[in-house]
Order: C-alpha cells, then structure tokens, then sequence
C-alpha cells in the first residue's frame, strides 16, 4: 500500500502552510500538526481503541473485526467506559443527567 499525498489545493497540501511562527501545521517542537480541530480527539480515541481493545483480540478476519471493534464501541466504550471529560461518567450516563438538569431548569 502506498502512503497518500496531499492533492494540490486541499486543506493539507503544501500551497496551503504559512510560516512556521504563523501556522496550524506547526507544534511547539516543530511536529507537524492538523489545522483540524478534531484530528486530536480522532487520534486520542483511535490510541485507545488500539490499546484497549484491538491489541488485546485475535481476529480471524476483517469482518470479524469490524462487527467486534463496532459491538465494543457501542456496548462499553460508549455506554460503560469512563471518560475524564464527562465527569468520570460514561458518555450515556453523562447525556441522561444532562438532559434530566435540562428539564429541571425548563421547569423551574
């Protein structure tokens, strides 16, 4: 497989950089970083799915892991796993007392 390359004139090609004292592609160390806002958050989720999971399973094949990966992500990352940026709450337990405060300050 070879590695993708930026298509002239997106987000991501060279014609788009500024200056390193200016642009978003440059970190405090020099280490190139995404104009995208949510490429930390994919990259934060997609290191533990790998770690929590994925490392630890044995997959006979790509099917296999795509109906796992998706049961482990629906039945425990969401529903069960805490997550620091909910309160320690899962993202379900963290939603349902988000909205029952909301109904409590609409009726108050």
């Amino acid at each position: 497989m070879t590695p993708r390359t930026a298509a002239a004139g997106s987000c991501c090609s060279a014609r788009n950089r500024t200056s390193p004292s200016q642009d978003w592609w440059s970190g405090e160390h020099g280490s190139p970083v995404s104009r995208h806002p949510g490429t930390r958050v994919r990259e934060a989720f997609n290191t533990v799915l790998k770690v929590e999971y994925v490392h630890r399973q044995h997959f006979r094949t790509r099917t296999e892991a795509r109906i796992k990966i998706g049961t482990w992500i629906a039945d425990f990352y969401n529903a069960r796993r805490m997550h620091s940026v909910c309160g320690f709450l899962s993202p379900v337990e963290f939603e349902r007392q988000y909205w029952a405060e909301q109904v409590l300050q609409e009726a108050a």
